[in-house]
């Protein structure tokens, strides 16, 4: 039996819709801007989303901060099932705070296959990137890995914590990593790509420094 797809542009509809039954689910908001209760009530509505294996959100440039990110952490977490998942958090307001909140629920998305993260214009530091590379490294179903964290913060112990991170995701075969507007110096930059090289399991990989 085919999976029933739910496509939603109107938070409103999302809430008002049979949340159980949803399987696969994409919401895109980006551009809109969203208040801490519009977030909440998101991540509440999310949380009665047991049964969901795939999920899309876009909420790119939609006013976002750490608080936010804490309510959407909140409830990605109760989706247990979650092989495939998209989260675009892009040009919002979201600091170290929030990325810590966002590696606990990821570190325990064991079931995740295929993960896109966008933070790129955020604020965070290399300590809030340090511990979302630490979360993935938890993820070790990963097969495909698409990570955006352009425009923070960046510098040469980002490039080595993925490198841990890296090396304990066995299944990866595709990856895509955007850290450009960092500050990684040329050093760090050939050994972080020279990892990539030297990995047997990566079929295709691209990386923007």
């Amino acid at each position: 039996m085919n999976q029933q797809k739910h496509f939603f542009q109107k938070l409103e509809d999302f809430e008002n819709s049979q949340l159980q039954s949803h399987q696969t689910l994409q919401i895109l908001l980006n551009g809109e801007d969203l208040s801490e209760e519009d977030v909440k009530g998101l991540g509440f509505a999310l949380e009665k989303c047991t049964n969901l294996s795939n999920l899309a959100l876009g909420l790119g440039g939609s006013s976002i901060n750490s608080i936010g990110v804490s309510d959407l952490s909140s409830g990605i977490a109760k989706c247990t099932n979650l092989q495939n998942l998209m989260l675009d958090l892009s040009s919002n307001q979201i600091d170290d705070i929030g990325a810590s909140r966002l590696s606990t629920t990821l570190q325990n998305c064991k079931n995740l296959s295929n993960l896109m993260l966008d933070l790129g214009y955020n604020y965070l530091s290399e300590q809030g990137q340090s511990w979302l590379f630490l979360a993935l490294s938890h993820c070790t179903n990963l097969s495909n890995l698409k990570l955006c964290f352009s425009y923070n913060l960046i510098g040469n112990k980002c490039a080595l914590s993925f490198c841990s991170a890296l090396a304990k995701l066995n299944n990866l075969q595709n990856l895509k990593l955007d850290l450009v507007g960092g500050l990684i110096n040329r050093s760090q930059k050939f050994k972080l790509k020279s990892k990539c090289f030297k990995s047997r399991r990566l079929v295709i990989f691209e990386i923007k420094l």
